[in-house]
């Protein structure tokens, strides 16, 4: 289902969005609960937690433009991969990152245009004996209010 990403709830809308394509990639190991808007505090120490995906909220800059007080600007999103299977990282990463672009047309239907990775970062933490695998993806898309 692709909505319309409005102005005045961009952050919801934009999340909803998101979490709406990567909610529909099967998880490795089987859990029906996997991708989250923030790190899941309750179950850091779990190793049957893992993997896991977090969306964080959208960073959004506008710039008005001066024909008929148009706006339009980046839209940032940063998705979190962490697995305690270092080998897993990747394939999960590769897994967000196949469905955003095959999604990419989805997200052009509801005002997002020009959806690009622009950046990973890799690193790890250790907590009460689990390592914990984590790769950041940073996507920018395009988007304009008419």
């Amino acid at each position: 289902m692709t909505a319309t990403i409005r102005e005045t709830n961009v952050f919801t809308d934009l999340f909803l969005c998101i979490f709406g394509k990567l909610n529909t990639i099967t998880d490795p190991v089987g859990k029906s609960k996997w991708v989250y808007s923030a790190f899941p505090e309750a179950i850091i120490d779990k190793e049957e937690s893992y993997p896991l995906i977090t969306i964080t909220s959208a960073d959004v800059s506008y710039t008005p433009l001066t024909f008929r007080n148009l706006k339009r600007g980046p839209v940032r999103y940063e998705i979190d991969v962490y697995t305690t299977v270092a080998k897993q990282l990747d394939s999960v990463s590769s897994s967000v990152a196949a469905k955003m672009e095959s999604e990419e047309g989805n997200f052009a239907i509801s005002g997002v245009t020009v959806m690009r990775l622009i950046n990973t970062i890799y690193s790890h933490f250790e907590r009460n004996g689990l390592r914990v695998h984590n790769k950041k993806m940073y996507y920018e898309f395009d988007f304009g209010w008419f």
